[in-house]
C-alpha cells in the first residue's frame, strides 16, 4: 500500500489539534507537557511536520485520547515503519548534550537537505521502493529537529573533503548542500570541520562513527551498516574511538578554514 505522506500528516494533524482544543491547551502547553519545541507542535498540527511514532504516543498519553490518537498515526503510516535502531539514535539525539560525527564517504544526516538525503539513499539500493525510500528521507530529516530544540545539543562534523567533491545526486544537489552546510553553521553550537583532500596521514580511514554524549550515561559509540546500527558497549572501542576523534580535529581544517573551503568548493560547482 503506497502512502501519502503529506495526505497523512494533514489528517493527522488536524486531529491532534481537535484533541488539543478539546483538552483546553495551547500549543505551547502541549508542547511542554510532550515535551517537544511548540514550533513542532504547529507543524504536526498543520501537515507540515511528520511526527513519529513515540511522538503520537506521547501525544496521545497527554491529551487522553486512550490510544484512540495512536491508532489514528498507525493507520496513516502503516506503509512504511521507522526501523527500530533508528527510532534508538533519535531518541539518543533528543536526550544528547553533544554529538560528534565523522564521515568520509557522505555528509552526515543530521546534516543533509532533503534532495541529498534522497540521493544517498538511493544510490545505495536503487531497487528500494519508491514508499520505503520516501519513510526514510522523511525520518532522516525530521531528526534534524533536534538542532531547534528547547536545549540543541552541541554538534562536531568532521567530514572529509572529497566527500564535497563528488557532485551526490548531480552539480545542483550538491552546491544546495553546500549552501545549506554554510547557513546551519552560523549556529554557534554547530561547527563543520573539513579534512583537506591533500592530508597525507589520515586518520580515519578505516569509516564513519558517531559519539554521543548522554546525560548520567556518558558517551556512546554509535556504528552504523547500511542496514543495521547501534552502540557498542565495548569501553576500550568507545576509549580508541574517542582518541581517533581528537586526531581527527588535528588533522580537520578549523571552522573558519572549512568554511572558506566550502564556498569555494560551492563555487566550482556552479
Amino acid at each position: 500500500m503506497s502512502v501519502d505522506r503529506s495526505s497523512a500528516a494533514c489528517k493527522f494533524g488536524a486531529e491532534v489539534r481537535r484533541k488539543r482544543v478539546q483538552a483546553g491547551l495551547s500549543q505551547t502547553q502541549l508542547a511542554s507537557m510532550v515535551p517537544l519545541s511548540q514550533s513542532t507542535v504547529s507543524g504536526i498540527e498543520l501537515g507540515r511536520t511528520n511526527s513519529k511514532r513515540d511522538q503520537a504516543a506521547r501525544i496521545d498519553q497527554v491529551l487522553g485520547c486512550g490510544g484512540k490518537l495512536l491508532a489514528l498515526w498507525e493507520s496513516q503510516y502503516d506503509g512504511y515503519q521507522v526501523p527500530t535502531w533508528v527510532r534508538e539514535v533519535s531518541q539518543l539525539e533528543s536526550k544528547a548534550t553533544e554529538i560528534r560525527d565523522y564521515h568520509p564517504l557522505v555528509i552526515p544526516g543530521l546534516l543533509q537537505t532533503e534532495e541529498y538525503a534522497r540521493a544517498t539513499i538511493r544510490a545505495g539500493n536503487k531497487a528500494m521502493p519508491e514508499e520505503e525510500l520516501n519513510g526514510l528521507v522523511t525520518t532522516r530529516i525530521d531528526r534534524q529537529a533536534v538542532f531547534t530544540s528547547e536545549l540543541p545539543p552541541r554538534y562536531v562534523a568532521v567530514i572529509d573533503e572529497g566527500v564535497f567533491r563528488r557532485p551526490t545526486g548531480g552539480r545542483h544537489i550538491m552546491a544546495a548542500q553546500i549552501d545549506h552546510l554554510l547557513a546551519i553553521s552560523d549556529n554557534e553550537r554547530i561547527d563543520i570541520l573539513v579534512v583537506p583532500l591533500d592530508t597525507r596521514s589520515h586518520p580515519g580511514m578505516d569509516g564513519a562513527f558517531r559519539l554521543i554524549k548522554v546525560p548520567e550515561v556518558g558517551d556512546i559509540l554509535w556504528l552504523e551498516t547500511r542496514v543495521a546500527g547501534g552502540p557498542v558497549e565495548d569501553p576500550e572501542a568507545l576509549s580508541v574511538h574517542m582518541s581517533l576523534f581528537a586526531d581527527l580535529l588535528g588533522v580537520a581544517l578549523p571552522a573558519e578554514g572549512s568554511r572558506r573551503l566550502l564556498e569555494k568548493l560551492k563555487g566550482e560547482l556552479k
